[in-house]
């Protein structure tokens, strides 16, 4: 009798918004690589990457540019939304090549980055003014010298990531109040003594962000078909988003295990006692 062949669980280990953009974080292809040595079908994916690839494009500031309009139609918007709405194009124009420059596969628009004429300077930008007025440097050069910005790159660098601070601020002032570059939502899992602002805020109907990391869940779970889900939740700023992507992805794929592990689980959620996290998860590794 031939015996039968037993496929092996596929799992999908994910890192959720948002943690720092800079280097992947460790934990998944590590437990990635220990997981395929005991013979299991092992994918990664990192979204909270991903989210931020999606928001900075210009399809993405397209969507944020129709928002705000759509938000503040008649109503006084914030100084920083009122400067992205009077620049869209040349922010539109600008996050692909400043987004290609930074992950390192245009080196050669460093010089046009950095000449100060390329890109729209919002409110991050007065750090550079400020810094030339106070250390009484009559350009910028010098200024930005001194605050240790030397060279070609190191400048084009430190300019197309004001750029980003300024767009990421227009989003937490004019969509999304929970989104900053390292974190999402992390004010509602910081010490929370209750996980109750933690449910009603995933019963509020999405944010534009929210919406955008739905879809990723869901075409995660289409692509990968996984058997389980683990969640790795370092920091509070991961656990909203491990949520939110939890609840899209088992009404994407209903009978989807969901785990969620982490520092932040392993500390701050070892006394939790209230069972409706197990609405999205089945699983909590300490």
């Amino acid at each position: 009798m031939k015996q039968r062949r037993v496929q092996p669980m596929r799992a999908l280990l994910i890192t959720p918004p948002m943690v720092q953009l800079n280097a992947p974080y460790a934990a998944g292809p590590f437990l990635a690589g220990a997981l395929r040595g005991r013979g299991w079908d092992v994918k990664q994916a990192d979204e909270s990457l991903e989210l931020f690839l999606e928001l900075f494009s210009s399809t993405g500031f397209r969507e944020i540019e129709r928002e705000l309009k759509r938000k503040f139609r008649g109503k006084k918007a914030p100084t920083a939304v009122r400067f992205f709405l009077s620049s869209a194009r040349r922010y539109i124009a600008g996050v692909g090549p400043v987004i290609r420059f930074l992950q390192g596969r245009a080196p050669g628009l460093a010089r046009r980055i950095a000449s100060r004429e390329f890109l729209p300077d919002g409110s991050r930008f007065r750090v550079i003014v400020e810094a030339a007025s106070a250390l009484g440097f009559r350009d910028e050069d010098g200024a930005l010298e001194h605050l240790g910005v030397e060279g070609l790159e190191s400048r084009a660098k430190f300019i197309a990531s004001l750029f980003v601070d300024d767009v990421a601020d227009v989003i937490r002032q004019g969509i999304d109040p929970n989104f900053e570059l390292s974190r999402y939502a992390e004010k509602l899992a910081l010490r929370a003594p209750s996980y109750t602002p933690i449910c009603r805020a995933l019963g509020r109907p999405p944010s534009l962000v929210d919406r955008h990391m739905e879809d990723l869940g869901r075409r995660l779970v289409r692509r990968y078909k996984p058997d389980l889900v683990a969640f790795t939740v370092p920091f509070p700023g991961n656990l909203y988003g491990a949520l939110r992507l939890a609840r899209r992805m088992r009404h994407t794929r209903p009978g989807l295990r969901v785990a969620i592990g982490g520092g932040y689980v392993s500390t701050e959620l070892r006394e939790l006692s209230d069972v409706r996290l197990f609405e999205d998860v089945d699983y909590v590794a300490l």
